[in-house]
């Protein structure tokens, strides 16, 4: 009985990609860390400059009202379930689809590399809400930005929001593209 709760909760630790090798903020060159900015601008004006932009719940909240339809990927790197694809194929669906795509960064790993294609380069700027970058980090700022808790919208890296509003959290984005909750 305790081999198939181990086996259980290990499957499920992986598919979920609960397991976080930490921020790897500490791996990055020097150069790489100097690219890493506090926004102090609207998101809405930001562009795929090659930086990453460390921006707050209010600077989303306020991007969220102001968009329309966005669709969030909480990208993570080092994901590999099935729920975990290619940026640039979420934005250009979502492009084809007229819905706003939003890409938050929860780890640093690989974080230059990710591919987007105009989509700016987001993450968690931490020290709002009292963490460092990662699991912790992305439960709170997700909890807040949502108004719900991790438990209770599912466990989907993306979020659907209309003006503002939180409508859904997906596994598979193209659910959330064809979602009846964001007209």
């Amino acid at each position: 009985m305790t081999r198939l709760l181990i086996i259980i909760i290990g499957t499920l630790l992986f598919a979920s990609c609960v397991i976080f090798p930490g921020t790897r903020y500490k791996y990055l060159t020097e150069e790489e860390k100097q690219r890493v900015v506090l926004c102090n601008a609207p998101i809405g004006s930001l562009t795929n400059d090659g930086k990453v932009w460390l921006v707050s719940v209010e600077q989303m909240q306020e991007f969220l009202k102001a968009s329309g339809k966005v669709l969030v990927y909480e990208y993570a790197s080092f994901c590999e379930s099935d729920c975990c694809v290619s940026p640039a194929a979420v934005e250009s669906d979502c492009t084809k689809a007229g819905i706003r795509f939003c890409l938050v960064a929860v780890s640093y790993d690989g974080i230059f590399n990710i591919p987007v294609q105009t989509t700016p380069i987001l993450a968690i700027e931490p020290t709002a809400l009292g963490k460092k970058i990662g699991k912790d980090c992305s439960k709170a700022f997700f909890n807040k930005l949502t108004g719900t808790t991790w438990k209770t919208r599912g466990y989907g890296r993306y979020y659907l929001f209309a003006g503002g509003t939180f409508r859904g959290c997906y596994d598979n984005y193209q659910d959330a593209l064809t979602s009846e909750t964001h007209f």
